[in-house]
């Protein structure tokens, strides 16, 4: 991938992470205390996956092609193995902490929603207990 395409495409990541984010606040605002946690419990699902994913394929391959003088094209494949259970383990725990990052901050953002519709519904309360 160029440069260039790289530039191209950072104006569309942001718009897509922001997108997600208002979404979660939209969500986490609505009364329906359970929406604003389809987001993060999205983000859980695909760490869980990508887990998974590590323990289901622990063998990594990487492919070569050296291309000779002659034009001749060598394909050479390495496939390592995944050394011992602890390091696939601690690879694991890794990637689950990792792919949760956005799960935090969307749930810190729904913290943040809900901390405040139970501020406003206390400052209701006591208004109408002023009455």
């Amino acid at each position: 991938m160029s440069i260039m395409s790289i530039i191209l495409l950072i104006p569309f990541i942001i718009l897509f992470f922001a997108g997600i984010v208002i979404l979660q606040i939209v969500l986490s605002k609505n009364k329906n205390k359970w929406l604003g946690l389809i987001l993060p419990m999205v983000f859980l699902l695909i760490s869980l996956m990508g887990v998974l994913g590590i323990s289901f394929y622990p063998t990594q391959t990487t492919q070569m092609h050296t291309v000779t003088e002659n034009g001749v094209v060598i394909d050479k494949v390495i496939e390592s193995s995944p050394g011992d259970a602890g390091s696939l383990l601690i690879t694991a725990v890794v990637t689950f902490f990792v792919y949760n990052i956005p799960t935090v901050i969307l749930l810190l953002i729904y913290a943040a929603c809900r901390k405040n519709i139970k501020k406003n519904q206390r400052l209701d309360k006591m208004k109408v207990q002023d009455l």
